[in-house]
């Protein structure tokens, strides 16, 4: 298995992050990683063909894309009513897919690449409710060239109430020479 990066690279300099946690290559310019995430949410089609391409694309189109800067990518949406479950609020499962896919964008601005998932957990602390606006945000906590973490807060903008934090791990294989 090769190494590849899905979006252009800059020049190799190391850079480091406010907190000194990481140090990475230079990180791909903003409007790569948010048209890559614009694909990755535009997935969605009237006809149903595939189940992942249909998942990825109802959960993140309502997504809009508000930072994104080197270990950092916000985003925010209304709450939709086909998002939520029996109760009215948002489901679970559509958090959780947050976590992994806005997570998985926070890595991406730090050096282009695109890794899998090792661990991924969410601790739910209060509802979202149809049209409650929520902002997620990801942040990198811990990166190495095959490791990286990154905590992913879910917000109620208006009332500031915190609706989740996950933490999603994911890993980059060495290239084999």
């Amino acid at each position: 298995m090769t190494s590849q990066s899905l979006l252009p690279m800059s020049a190799t300099r190391s850079s480091a992050n406010q907190e000194g946690l990481w140090s990475s290559p230079s990180p791909p310019p903003s409007s790569s990683v948010e048209e890559w995430f614009r694909q990755l949410s535009g997935n969605f089609q009237e006809s149903i063909t595939s189940i992942p391409q249909f998942h990825e694309g109802i959960t993140l189109k309502p997504l809009k894309v508000e930072v994104t800067e080197p270990g950092r990518f916000v985003c925010s949406f209304r709450v939709p009513t086909h998002l939520t479950n029996s109760l009215q609020v948002l489901h679970q499962g559509v958090i959780s897919s947050l976590v992994d896919n806005v997570g998985a964008a926070a890595l991406v601005t730090v050096d282009g690449r695109v890794r899998v998932s090792v661990d991924l957990n969410v601790s739910y602390t209060s509802s979202a409710h149809i049209d409650d606006e929520i902002e997620v945000d990801a942040m990198v906590s811990k990166y190495t060239t095959s490791i990286g973490v990154v905590i992913v807060k879910l917000t109620n903008k208006r009332t500031g109430e915190l609706v989740a934090e996950g933490r999603h791990t994911m890993y980059f294989p060495a290239s084999k020479l």
